[in-house]
């Protein structure tokens, strides 16, 4: 799903209210998808291990 800078402020808090028990990677759309999947990135709950193989 895609959201904008401006609705950010107000999806994330919803979005971790309502996640209940699943870990949800919240990244940036830079066009650099490793750096989107890793710096760019931020974990809501326990950070899962991806496959980052297919960006390298």
């Amino acid at each position: 799903m895609k959201f904008t800078h401006a609705d950010f402020d107000r999806f994330i808090p919803w979005l971790d209210q309502h996640r209940g028990e699943l870990s949800v990677l919240v990244h940036a759309d830079t066009g650099d998808n490793l750096a989107d999947h890793t710096t760019h990135a931020c974990w809501l709950d326990d950070a899962v291990e991806l496959d980052l193989r297919m960006f390298r």
